[in-house]
């Protein structure tokens, strides 16, 4: 089976973050970043508000009763990291750093073992959550064993 994407959406995967404090996250993602205001939906348990860029949403979504996470560090695994697509790199890195943000990944050019060479570099966002930024094409053709569907040494 696989998933039928909705036509009429404006992203065909929108990505979620739980936050903490919504007025700080709303100020960093829309006057730091530069999302745009999409939409919002307030129910009885949360209050999510929807930023556009390009054809992806973030979702900020707000609980009154959230559950604090344990701080991490490195690279854990689940959902942890999200990554924008960029020309303006090192203003936008420069940008979050002058807000504040703790910088996980500083910004750098790296060629990967395909040898394709891009940018990029990772921040904190104020609540923790790593934001990547990503100038250049980072991804080589598929290996014939990724396209088989087996996982081949690294």
């Amino acid at each position: 089976m696989t998933v039928k994407i909705d036509s009429n959406a404006v992203a065909a995967v929108e990505t979620g973050i739980v936050v903490r404090d919504i007025a700080k996250m709303m100020d960093f993602y829309r006057n730091i970043i530069g999302l745009e205001p999409y939409g919002e939906v307030k129910v009885a348990q949360a209050h999510v508000r929807g930023f556009k860029i390009g054809n992806s949403i973030l979702k900020l979504t707000y609980f009154p009763d959230v559950v604090q996470s344990g701080p991490h560090s490195g690279f854990p695994t689940g959902l942890r990291y999200m990554t924008f697509r960029v020309t303006n790199i090192q203003p936008m890195f420069q940008s979050c750093v002058a807000y504040g943000c703790s910088v996980v990944l500083p910004w750098e050019e790296i060629t990967s073992m395909q040898g394709v060479t891009y940018q990029h570099a990772i921040v904190r966002d104020p609540e923790g959550n790593y934001v990547e930024f990503v100038q250049g094409m980072p991804y080589a053709p598929p290996s014939e064993d990724f396209l088989a569907g087996r996982i081949a040494a690294t």
